[in-house]
């Protein structure tokens, strides 16, 4: 017989957004999240509670024709296989008007992920490590029309093995903006 497991995930967040001067800002946000579990045994049911604390931020500078981001945060999800996983993030972006048409950015993040263990899912995974490198160029085609060519490198390390995975993508977008519908009488 399988074990039928019911995760929840509740919780309010309160955010803030500092601007120190035009060209500098801060952006911080954060709250608790009360997670329940219930696994279904032949036995009977058992139900934990627990409240985990995430949170969120990043700094922007802007500069004459670039930007530089960073940020950071604490999030947990739920799995596709009964564990939730607690997600640590840092990164930084950085954006270049090349012309008023023409932006190119290179971001980059790396995420330190582990599950989180209660009493209804005592099973957890291996800590990873999880390391994405993003440069893209977009073009203003017009004030509708945008396109953007991307690549994307990921990598993945498990703490307790000397596997890795490495991903490659590229994508290339059109994007269109419809104009905005406004009447008068």
């Amino acid at each position: 017989p399988d074990a039928l497991l019911t995760s929840s995930i509740y919780g309010a967040q309160l955010s803030a957004t500092h601007m120190f001067t035009d060209t500098f800002s801060a952006t911080a946000s954060g709250g608790p999240r009360l997670i329940t579990s219930d696994i279904d045994l032949p036995q009977g049911t058992i139900s934990d509670h627990a409240i985990v604390w995430v949170a969120n931020g990043s700094l922007e500078r802007k500069f004459e024709t670039y930007s530089i981001t960073v940020d950071g945060g604490r999030d947990i999800f739920p799995s596709g296989f009964g564990v939730l996983l607690r997600t640590d993030r840092v990164g930084a972006t950085v954006t270049k008007e090349l012309s008023e048409t023409v932006t190119a950015s290179l971001g980059g993040r790396v995420y330190f992920v582990e599950g989180v263990a209660t009493q209804a899912t005592p099973r957890t995974i291996a800590p990873s490590r999880f390391l994405t490198v993003n440069p893209q160029l977009t073009w203003k085609v017009s004030d509708w029309w945008n396109v953007n060519l991307s690549y994307i490198y990921s990598r993945r390390d498990v703490d307790s093995s000397s596997v890795s995975a490495d991903s490659n993508a590229v994508a290339l977008m059109l994007t269109y903006f419809p104009p905005k519908l406004s009447m008068s009488r």
